[in-house]
């Protein structure tokens, strides 16, 4: 995610500022793709009535990318995942019938177009500036506005912050960003990019330095909808309200464009410090937050009413430049999964409205106890169900005519330890429901967590962050489990329970 560092002194003239990923794994090269050993291998998706037959692309890396096939593996920091915690890309890649040819907007810092795992083909070409001008020139490089749109050779999209067309990325962000879409699948090397069937415009706002104005910002999100993007992806952000960037968003809604945005990475309740663009809260967003590998909401993801879905964002392996290869964790990983296969829809059933694709969205996602507080939908990316048009995994609501209750003491210790890895259970006789009261709970909001585990080892609640006095999700069966992990780097006050409910 790239967040805004300005003072209120300063709001009209200080540039939006890049932040690095919350997470980092190690960095991968040419020379260690050759020692990686991965058997593509025919596997199936199973679903109620259906059993989809699906082949694994050969890319060497693709044990890495658990995002898009979870079978369980670890990580890349070798934390275990669980089978299923995916977004069902290759089944769905399977049923998949394009229709129409798509265009996805990356407003981000550009992408390594000579990376050996990026091909031209995944760009978008602008037919205006592309073939043979009457004088027998490339219209590529006439120096000529062939297409009258106000910009000179704008053939794959345009460089803002230079006013030029030269979208290569010297950063690396856009590069990492798009990669998840654009990598070539299936060559043999690096990663398998997931929606190459789609073509991508680079408007690159952020360079080296990584600043953006705000009006350079309106300025590439206007170009997206008047030059044939259907979906823009956005995975920056500011701590501050830009009337030209909300007017602009606005624009793309007026023309049909869905705009998909990451929520942010401070780990922060948006509904009392907003970020944006992710709290204009305009009918075309979608807001996306980060799941990890077992279905969990990422403890970086920042969450409110505004939060429409999310996908997975922790260690999200991708392309760096210079034919490097890399896992980051941050919402600026998931917003580009939501967005592809918003994308992907759109070239299955052309005639479906922006709106259409964003309630598909939210309807075919699945749907899972622990993401409920922090996402409003309840619901994680789930693209088979989205082309299917199936519904997603839906939770059942659970309210008692009466929960009945009694006064409970557990507490963690104040301050709870570094490294902290400890399990506390309640129990509650004959108990079909039970939640508990929490009277403090003060947490470390990077990495210190407390899970709430059912007797069927499903995570009902993963929580951090200073959340203050509150009840937790109803947790079937009689016995929650509560683990407590921190890290070595910063410990908080811990958790007090004083009340349990019971049906």
């Amino acid at each position: 995610m790239i967040h805004a560092l300005i003072t209120s002194s300063c709001r009209a003239v200080e540039p939006v500022v890049l932040i690095e990923p919350v997470e980092a794994g190690p960095v991968f090269n040419q020379i260690s793709r050759h020692q990686v050993s991965f058997k593509p291998r025919a596997s199936f998706f199973q679903y109620p009535g259906i059993r989809t037959i699906f082949q694994l692309p050969n890319d060497p890396y693709l044990e890495q990318q658990w995002y898009f096939y979870n079978t369980g593996q670890n990580n890349s920091q070798g934390q275990p995942g669980i089978a299923g915690a995916d977004i069902k890309l290759f089944p769905a890649l399977e049923i998949f019938e394009p229709r129409a040819e798509v265009v996805l907007a990356v407003i981000d810092s550009g992408l390594d177009l000579l990376h050996e795992d990026i091909e031209p083909e995944s760009l978008w070409v602008n037919q205006g500036e592309s073939g043979i001008d009457n004088l027998g020139r490339d219209r590529a490089t006439n120096g000529v506005d062939d297409d009258d749109n106000g910009y000179i050779d704008d053939v794959h999209g345009w460089n803002l912050v230079y006013g030029k067309n030269d979208v290569q990325d010297r950063h690396y962000h856009g590069t990492h960003v798009g990669a998840i879409l654009a990598a070539l699948a299936n060559n043999n090397v690096g990663m398998a990019g997931g929606f190459s069937s789609i073509k991508l415009m680079l408007l690159k706002i952020f360079d080296l330095g990584g600043t953006a104005d705000r009006p350079k910002i309106a300025e590439a999100i206007k170009y997206a909808c008047d030059n044939g993007a259907k979906v823009v992806n956005a995975s920056w952000g500011s701590g501050y309200r830009s009337d030209e960037i909300e007017a602009a968003i606005g624009y793309c809604h007026e023309r049909g464009v869905l705009f998909v945005g990451a929520a942010g990475n401070s780990r922060k309740d948006m509904d009392v410090e907003p970020d944006f663009p992710s709290a204009y809260d305009l009918p075309n967003q979608v807001v996306v937050s980060a799941t990890d590998n077992r279905d969990r909401p990422a403890t970086f993801s920042n969450y409110g009413s505004m939060i429409d879905l999310a996908a997975p964002g922790s260690y999200i392996f991708s392309l760096l430049p210079k034919s490097q290869y890399r896992a980051f964790s941050g919402t600026s990983q998931a917003s580009p999964m939501v967005a592809g296969a918003a994308a992907l829809l759109l070239a299955q059933e052309p005639w479906l409205s922006h709106m259409d694709v964003k309630q598909r969205l939210l309807e075919s996602a699945d749907q899972r106890r622990a993401l409920r507080r922090w996402v409003g939908s309840a619901g994680r990316l789930n693209v088979y169900n989205l082309l299917a048009g199936k519904k997603g995994d839906q939770l059942v609501d659970f309210e008692p005519p009466q929960w009945q209750e009694k006064d409970y003491s557990l507490e963690s210790p104040h301050p709870y330890a570094y490294n902290m890895d400890t399990t506390y259970e309640i129990h509650v006789p004959g108990a079909s429901y039970l939640r508990v009261h929490f009277q403090r709970f003060q947490f470390d909001k990077h990495d210190d967590t407390l899970s709430l585990i059912a007797s069927s080892g499903e995570v009902v609640e993963h929580l951090n962050s200073p959340l203050g006095s509150f009840w937790s999700e109803p947790i079937p069966g009689d016995t929650v489990i509560l683990r407590l992990r921190s890290n070595d780097k910063v410990n908080d006050w811990g958790f007090a329970i004083d009340k349990v409910q019971y049906h």
